[in-house]
Formats: C-alpha cells, structure tokens, sequence
C-alpha cells in the first residue's frame, strides 16, 4: 500500500465527494451505482469476490472501450504468467462507460471468460471502497493512460498490495494546466505519488512523471504501448460484412472510414467525401464520431457535401442489409469500431490529428486488422506508437495534409481503386508487420508487470 504525499487540495476534494455522495445516492445514482455493485458482486462470486486470500487478484481500470480492451488483453496476459498453472490467479477490469461495460463483457466472453467486468464507480470514497469490495480486495491494480479520479487513485493505494499507472500519457496542454495553479500542481504530486510504478512509452512524460508526480518510493519505468495486445488479439473479420446488434451490415464494394472524428475537424472531413465521392462515386463513406456530440455536426457536414438524409446519407443504428453504393453512413452507436475494422475498409482516416487540440486517437486497432491508416499532422500523446510502428516498417500508416483535404483524398482514392486481389494482399501484409511488432513489446510489457507483482508480495511480508 503506497504512501501518498499528504496534499489540501485533494484533502478538500475528498471531503467534498464523501459529503455529497449521500446527496447523489438520494437523487437517483445509488440505484445506479449501488446496482452496479449487487452486479458486478454477482460477476466474481460473492461479497468479497470468493477469492483465496492466498491467490493474487489483478484490477484493471481504463477510461472507455479502447482502454479497457486492451486491459482485458494485460489481464489475460498476467493470468497466463507464472502461478496460472495452480489456478492462483483472478482478475477483473473495470471501465467508465455504459458503451464500455457492454463492450468489454462481450469481449471478454468471447475470448473464454476468464476476466471479470466490472462498472467503474462514482469518485466518492464511499463508492470506492464499496467498488474494491465487490471486485474480490484486488492485490495489484493497474490504472491506464490517465485515469486519475482522487478517490478511485487514493482509495486503491490505500487497499491493494501495489498500484500501477501503465501508459501513463499526458498532453502538453494537461501539463501546463496542472502546473499553472499550485494547488492542482501539490493535488498532481499527491496522486503520482499514490502509485508504486509509472509507467510510459513516452520519454517526456516519463520526464515529467519524475519531476512533478513520483514520490520518493515510485519507480517511473519505460514500457511500450498497453494497445500494442490488441494487435495480438485481433481476430478480424476475413470477409466485408460489419456485424452490429439487430442485424448485418455489409459492404459490397470499397469503402473508407473517417474514424473517432471530432467535431472541430469534420469540415475537413466532410470536404474530403465529397472530393472522394466526385471521383469514386461507387465508394461509400462512413463516418464515426468520437463523441455522440459530434453527430450533428457529422450529419450536417456529410449533407453540405451532397449526401442527402433518407436517401443517401443513413445512420448506422437504422441501417439494414447491404449499403447501397455511393452512400454515407454515420455510427450512432459507441462500441461498434472494431466490427467496422474487421469488415475491411480500404481505408481509414484517423480523427483527433486534425485538430491541435486533441492528437491522433487509437491507430493500433484498424492497423491490426489490416486496414492502412492515415493520420494528419497532430498526434498528440500518440507520437511515440505512431514513431513506434513507423520505425518497425508498418506499410499501412502514412501521413496526410493538414487543413487542405486533397492529400487525404488522393491516398484514399489510391485505396479505393485497387482490385480486390491487390487490397487484400495489402490487408494480410499490414496485419502481418503489426502483429510481428506486437510480439515484439509483449517481453518489455510482462517485465513491467512483475515489478508490480514484487512490490505486492513485499508489502505482503510487511
């Protein structure tokens, strides 16, 4: 159990939560929350999970569906490690998103049902030390990326044998903003220093880890990208049928993707499809939002290029049989990119690049499943996967343009009209260099794994 450093501002803060969170309940959340709990209780057997006090249990948390798949993926890659064999191992892994929750069950019961789901809780001290009951005590917990809720962080550090942040990640723009005041600055240092580990891929926030989060006990580690599994358990899809709940959604002919499309960038989105469509105008486009606020802004874009609503232009979750050529489709539902992955789109334009604000969103998932891949000029924390794969020699990632759409249409009408034989023998290849790069990291990560599971069976001798 890590000792944090003591710090007012999330003292305050705590205090705040535990105080409103009878107020929460009342209004409603417990239903929610405290449903989440007999649930997720159900999940693992019991009050206390039915797990051995002299096994080890593993928790994972990640933000949303991305996140958390590839936690399940670290989750099954611990319970595979030494220990497995006498069955002493358990592990669970929550998320933040209802999308999320149904995302990952779904995964998990595929892949053998080996891994616990669980909802993760409102950020009140009450509702997390309830959470890590019903989730079995965890021994070793693991937060992705930057999850750093106060009491979900100080809550863990205060119950499990050894707290981990694992692809650690945080924008320059995050940076300064909790350094700007120096009441977040101390808040920032009390929750790095809860963590026995930090890990990253980038050497810059592993700079920054060391400098403003660690604690005197903290190791800050290099590691390569947590979302590098999911390369590896990528099953994808060998035909073109996208497959959603209510029925098929096929693909008959090519089509491309502007993927975790933000709304700041859809005016450059929306003039990349009519260009495509001009020249292509069998091919059909879809676009994914990032957010569910951003469809408007989808749908409108997609009809200032011409696509008409009801005609040409439909949504995913009203979509049925096969997609009539020359259409746009929009996804209205979260949870759906990696069936649209698998279903081989000849490409896939990746948002979050074209706006400075953000940075590239997860590029490793549609590599993994074949499908070539470009980001725009602003890839934020994804910098060190994308140098990562680029340095492997990953055919399928190419950089575009920026504000101007034709670098992106070109390439995606050079996709577009390659013959089926010569697009699926670029598919094989690229998955192929992604998945031998894959197995390249699953060494360092496991390595980084088992300086949490020391640091647990120390604090477990104390």
């Amino acid at each position: 159990m890590a000792s944090p450093v003591r710090s007012p501002a999330l003292g305050a803060y705590l205090a705040v939560a535990r105080a409103m969170f009878p107020a929460v309940r009342a209004w409603g959340g417990w239903r929610r929350v405290g449903g989440r709990y007999e649930a997720m209780a159900g999940r693992v057997g019991g009050e206390d999970g039915g797990v051995s006090k002299c096994g080890s249990r593993l928790w994972v948390h990640g933000a949303s569906v991305g996140e958390s798949k590839a936690g399940l993926l670290l989750a099954e890659l611990w319970l595979d490690g030494s220990g497995s064999e006498s069955g002493e191992r358990s592990a669970v892994v929550s998320v933040g998103t209802a999308s999320g929750v149904a995302a990952l069950e779904k995964a998990a019961a595929e892949s053998g049902g080996r891994v616990d789901v669980a909802a993760a809780p409102h950020d009140a001290p009450q509702a997390v030390d309830a959470f890590l009951d019903a989730i079995g005590s965890p021994h070793i917990g693991v937060v992705l990326e930057s999850e750093l809720w106060p009491a979900l962080v100080l809550g863990a550090a205060a119950r499990v044998d050894a707290l981990m942040l694992l692809d650690a990640r945080m924008s320059a723009k995050s940076q300064k903003r909790w350094l700007g005041l120096g009441l977040a600055a101390d808040a920032l240092r009390g929750l790095g220093s809860a963590f026995d580990v930090i890990a990253s891929p980038d050497a810059d926030m592993r700079t920054f880890a060391r400098a403003h989060m660690a604690g005197d006990a903290t190791r800050v580690l290099a590691m390569p990208p947590i979302k590098a599994l999911g390369a590896l358990g990528t099953l994808g899809s060998r035909g073109r049928g996208a497959r959603r709940q209510g029925g098929p959604l096929v693909f008959p002919g090519p089509w491309w993707m502007a993927s975790c499309v933000h709304a700041a960038e859809m005016g450059l989105v929306a003039r990349v499809a009519q260009q495509v469509r001009v020249a292509a105008p069998e091919a059909v486009t879809v676009v994914a939002p990032r957010h569910m606020d951003a469809l408007g802004a989808a749908v409108d874009g997609l009809r200032d290029a011409g696509f008409e609503l009801e005609r040409s232009l439909i949504l995913w979750s009203e979509a049925r049989g096969e997609v009539p050529p020359g259409c746009a489709v929009v996804v209205d539902e979260m949870g759906v990119l990696s069936q649209l992955y698998a279903a081989g789109p000849s490409g896939v334009v990746m948002g979050g690049s074209f706006t400075p604000i953000i940075g590239s969103h997860n590029v490793i998932e549609p590599l993994g499943e074949g499908a070539p891949v470009a980001v725009g000029p602003n890839l934020g924390a994804a910098a060190p996967v994308v140098d990562a794969l680029r340095g492997a020699g990953v055919s399928g990632l190419v950089s575009v343009g920026g504000d101007e759409p034709q670098a992106a249409s070109e390439w995606l009408l050079g996709e577009l009209q390659r013959d089926g034989a010569s697009a699926a023998a670029g598919r094989a290849a690229v998955r192929a260099e992604v998945v031998a790069w894959a197995e390249a990291q699953v060494a360092e990560i496991e390595a980084v794994l088992r300086v949490g599971e020391r640091v647990a069976k120390l604090r477990r001798r104390e």
